[in-house]
């Protein structure tokens, strides 16, 4: 493996237990136990059958057995692979490792970029550990172009998100120093990927028929671990964000069994390449009014309605490019929908 001059980046796998996902099955659960009392042969044995399965959580769990070497034959190759179908069914853990694997070299041949293509799936779900690598990684200019603005917004967004580094971090890229070494794990949490691009050919945004809120319940706290938002009242529409329990929001509207809620911070959204002017260093500026911002890099309006809109002239953060789509952080938030259990 190449190894960077002046510090490690990234991802130590060899952490000393397995971090697990959502128990699926009693299988599951008798498999995690018999792990956790040393006798691996037989809960590679039961995680196997899940994973033939189909269970993410079974082949998440093998891979990481395969990259620890605990396996009855252990190969990284076999982990990757593990990797590839856990990740294809929306397993975080399992898109972070697996950019850990093309970063590394273990499995497959050694492809930062598509390391980074991973990490900022994961990234974008609240993955502190992909936000902290792709702020390293922008950072040093490895897998990508250098960019200081974008290695400021994902190391801050990791140290948001409470990774113990990132603050570090961040301050070394203000001061421009090098900083000490690090290293990363995996985490845990839920996510969804990108839909197919496709032009934006409207510029109207889709205005939702919503109850208002009264002022006296208006302040909320999220309840759920981690609670998804969702750029529209549907499980089919995109994940835009995850908060974790306690987080303090406030409701806009309701819907049924949703609740539209203003998010406390901005989070990347997509606008389509002919309203935006790059100028330069991860900066752009909107070209148009009422220039349409959507959840993913499509016009499905079922899946990626437009989130809001941005007039002419604002100032953005440019993130990503997938053409004809970027991938920007708007000046200020902008709302998403909860459903309303999750909320108290």
């Amino acid at each position: 493996m190449r190894k960077l001059s002046y510090f490690v980046v990234l991802i130590a796998l060899g952490f000393s237990t397995i971090v697990f996902a959502q128990k699926t099955s009693a299988q599951y659960d008798i498999a995690a136990n018999t792990y956790q009392s040393g006798d691996f042969a037989e809960a590679e044995k039961l995680w196997i059958d899940l994973a033939i399965q189909g269970d993410p959580n079974a082949q998440y769990a093998l891979a990481i057995m395969h990259l620890k070497k605990e396996a009855q034959r252990p190969e990284d190759s076999t982990a990757f692979r593990y990797l590839v179908e856990a990740a294809k069914k929306q397993h975080v853990a399992s898109m972070f490792n697996l950019g850990v694997a093309y970063w590394e070299g273990r499995g497959v041949a050694r492809q930062p970029e598509k390391a980074l293509n991973w990490w900022e799936v994961a990234a974008q779900r609240d993955d502190a550990g992909a936000q902290y690598n792709l702020g390293l990684a922008y950072y040093i200019g490895e897998g990508r172009p250098q960019s200081t603005p974008k290695a400021l917004y994902w190391a801050q967004q990791a140290s948001n998100n409470g990774h113990s580094q990132a603050q570090a971090l961040f301050l070394a890229i203000q001061s421009k120093a090098k900083p000490a070494a690090q290293s990363t794990k995996a985490i845990v949490t839920t996510e969804t990927s990108p839909n197919p691009v496709a032009p934006d050919t409207t510029n109207q945004a889709e205005i939702a028929k919503t109850a208002p809120v009264s002022q006296t319940d208006s302040r909320i706290h999220l309840s759920n671990k981690m609670t998804v938002l969702r750029a529209a009242p549907d499980l089919n529409s995109a994940q835009v964000l995850t908060l974790k329990a306690g987080t303090s929001v406030r409701a806009i509207s309701t819907r049924n069994e949703w609740t539209q809620i203003m998010v406390p911070r901005s989070y990347p959204v997509w606008v389509y390449e002919t309203f935006l002017q790059d100028l330069g260093d991860g900066k752009g500026k909107i070209k148009g009014n009422r220039v349409n911002i959507r959840p993913s890099a499509s016009t499905n309006n079922q899946t990626s309605p437009p989130l809001g809109q941005l007039n002419n002239g604002q100032r953005v953060a440019i993130v990503s490019k997938r053409s004809p789509w970027i991938q920007i952080v708007p000046p200020q938030p902008f709302p998403a929908w909860v459903i309303t259990r999750d909320i108290q």
